[in-house]
């Protein structure tokens, strides 16, 4: 059994990620069965998409709870793009949507203007909301998205980027729980070297 799964909801960006893995040497599988979900380690969540089509993918493939138990039994959950807006209380994309509630927040579309168009599709530098401990201060990722994660606590804050006049969450986190908005996968060196920092701890 794999120590790291990739969960399959149909609404991820799955071969990327999983090249980006093969490249890195990171044994893993992709996969949408409970049983091998909650026998791994380490759980990702991609995404592409809508926030309430992602969580009612979730809900039709019955793996809430599974989801909910490995948070519980302090297991690493990665979300990433969509995968970790869910990670909020409510998203706001299309109607008010339940999340996993891993994280406490919201997900609200970012303000546009005639300066600032949706939706988001560039190279950003990120900053430091406070320690650097995943070494990524200053550096740059692709980021693809309309939708932004406003953290209720601003502790699980951890890098953020400059858009549309707003502080745009880029990494957020709290304890065995991170959430990635940008495309570590699309991001050249600097992502695969953040995916092996989160995922082996190194």
């Amino acid at each position: 059994m794999s120590n790291l799964v990739i969960v399959d909801y149909e609404v991820g960006n799955i071969s990327s990620l999983t090249n980006a893995l093969l490249k890195l040497k990171i044994d893993h599988i992709v996969t949408d069965k409970i049983k091998k979900i909650e026998a791994a380690n380490i759980i990702i969540l991609p995404g592409v998409g809508s926030f309430d089509k992602a969580m009612s993918m979730i809900k039709k493939k019955n793996i809430l709870r599974s989801l909910e138990k490995c948070k519980n039994q302090n297991k690493k959950i990665i979300g990433i793009c969509v995968g970790m807006q869910i990670l909020a209380t409510l998203g706001y994309e299309n109607k008010i949507t339940k999340g996993l509630n891993f994280i406490e927040g919201n997900v609200k579309k970012i303000n546009k203007s005639k300066n600032y168009r949706l939706p988001i599709m560039n190279w950003y530098e990120v900053k430091s909301n406070k320690k650097d401990d995943l070494k990524i201060n200053n550096k740059i990722f692709y980021f693809l998205h309309s939708y932004s994660f406003n953290c209720k606590n601003k502790a699980d804050l951890f890098y953020y980027c400059n858009s549309h006049n707003t502080k745009i969450p880029a990494v957020i986190n709290k304890g065995n729980v991170y959430g990635i908005q940008f495309h570590p996968e699309k991001s050249g060196k600097n992502g695969l070297s953040l995916l092996q920092k989160i995922i082996t701890g190194s």
